[in-house]
């Protein structure tokens, strides 16, 4: 509405202007006549001043859109077809099914290539080694896997689409508004130069000034639609650059995807959902035996020096969320939230390394641990027992709900978890437990972090706790 008020203020200036040169005012139906019958009065030079400007402007314009991406341009072409009276909320429909097809196309497009790329690669060379049914459905949750994180990928892009939308509907509402200003003006300068007579009185420049004023001031500018596009391109490119092409469920991934990763801190999706994630420390080195490979994503991590010694008796609220630092010379534990959603969805092995005060070296493997939800109390089971120690971990916690000392579910009258002091699947009350306090002497008979051998107590000074996905077998 200001704009057109302005175009037609500019009108009446013209009619003003010309019949000061005629001289006279004559009333006719048409309230303009008088300036379609005096236009051949208007100087030369304000005429050819006008359309240079018109002219010059125009084509820095036309400079400026050529530089558009395809995909702007793509989506402004679609806009400009639609009819001038069409709904603003059908155009929007309209141009979001496009970028929405577009979109798709290209998500498609990169599955298509990473399919081929890998995971048929993965599939060919397990069917010519002869693998067993185990190793091809390996392969297909790998498959399935990427899948669900190219959709989620898809729906937050497709969300983000809102904004594209808004964003080209006010470059395009801008846009042809000028330009049609920009055809009117320009079809009335033509006008008067055709009708236009030489060496009459220069009466019109305040008309040129209002002119100059109304195109480089008042309307929008290319400046504008440049910022738009630069908006647009930095959003974009914030969102591209926070969602991983293929988003890691656990270490073990981070090992297959990357070339030798070395062992350290590493970011993780163990839902596949972009917008939950944890930080972990990755072994990348140990391995269960010479034929297996590392990728353990540690949950618990002990070590009696000057830079642990954090404290384990924490609430259950803090055990289900996870406490401390992943980090060379810390300490911490993963979240039963986090290890339930790993081991819960597909098979898992764990795996102790444990230390004795006496610098004595142990290691104890189960080849199945899964955590349950939090609605059954995080309950615990393991199996499978190998280790160079005796099973105190599986004999006797196998089967039992999570303790903290605000959440009593061991088998005891007491709460083990505050006699303790540190959280654990508890029984009556434990063969291990390694939340507890370290020890301070060599008293086996205290009660502290430590694994129950036959004969006596292992008083331990460094632990792991670590698990990843169990490796497929191959049939001989």
């Amino acid at each position: 509405m200001i704009m057109a008020a302005k175009v037609t203020f500019i009108s009446v200036q013209v009619f003003i202007c010309v019949t000061l040169v005629s001289g006279s005012i004559v009333t006719r139906e048409d309230p303009l006549q008088p300036v379609w019958d005096n236009l051949s009065q208007v100087p030369s030079k304000i005429l050819t001043e006008m359309q240079k400007i018109l002219n010059t402007h125009s084509t820095n314009m036309k400079e400026k859109m050529a530089s558009k991406t395809e995909v702007f341009k793509t989506v402004l072409q679609s806009v400009k077809q639609s009819k001038a009276n069409a709904q603003s909320e059908a155009e929007a429909d309209e141009s979001g099914s496009h970028l929405q097809e577009l979109m798709s196309h290209s998500l498609t497009g990169a599955f298509e290539t990473f399919y081929k790329s890998r995971v048929k690669t993965d599939y060919d060379a397990a069917l010519g080694n002869d693998d067993t049914i185990a190793s091809l459905e390996e392969t297909e949750a790998k498959l399935m896997r990427h899948l669900d994180q190219m959709l989620r990928k898809s729906d937050f892009l497709f969300d983000f689409n809102a904004t594209i939308e808004d964003h080209v509907y006010e470059v395009m509402h801008n846009d042809e508004r000028r330009q049609l200003t920009i055809r009117n003006i320009d079809g009335l300068l033509n006008d008067i130069r055709e009708r236009r007579t030489p060496n009459k009185r220069d009466v019109c420049s305040p008309v040129l000034d209002n002119l100059r004023k109304f195109i480089v001031e008042d309307l929008p500018s290319e400046q504008r639609l440049e910022e738009l596009e630069k908006d647009l391109a930095e959003k974009y490119q914030a969102v591209v650059e926070e969602l991983p092409s293929v988003l890691h469920r656990d270490c073990s991934d981070i090992l297959r995807l990357k070339q030798q990763p070395p062992s350290g801190v590493y970011t993780i999706y163990p839902t596949g959902d972009p917008e939950r994630k944890v930080n972990v420390w990755c072994d990348m080195e140990t391995k269960r035996n010479p034929e297996s490979k590392a990728g353990w994503t540690v949950m618990l991590r002990r070590r009696n020096t000057s830079i642990g010694l954090l404290n384990f008796n924490r609430s259950w609220d803090e055990y289900a969320e996870g406490f401390g630092t992943p980090g060379e010379g810390g300490e911490w534990w993963l979240g039963l939230n986090w290890v339930h959603e790993l081991t819960f969805h597909q098979p898992y092995e764990l795996m102790f390394l444990l230390r004795d005060i006496d610098v004595e070296h142990f290691r104890v493997y189960y080849s199945r641990f899964i955590v349950e939800h939090e609605s059954r109390d995080f309950r615990l089971s393991v199996e499978g027992f190998e280790g160079t120690v005796s099973d105190a971990f599986g004999s006797f916690h196998h089967g039992q709900p999570f303790t903290t000392h605000d959440r009593d579910n061991d088998n005891c009258d007491c709460n083990c978890a505050s006699n303790n002091q540190g959280g654990w699947w508890y029984n009556k009350c434990h063969r291990t437990v390694l939340t507890a306090s370290f020890p301070e002497s060599n008293d086996r008979s205290m009660k502290t972090i430590r694994w129950l051998t036959p004969g006596r107590w292992l008083v331990l000074d460094d632990v792991t706790m670590m698990m990843k996905p169990v490796e497929p077998t191959l049939q001989q």
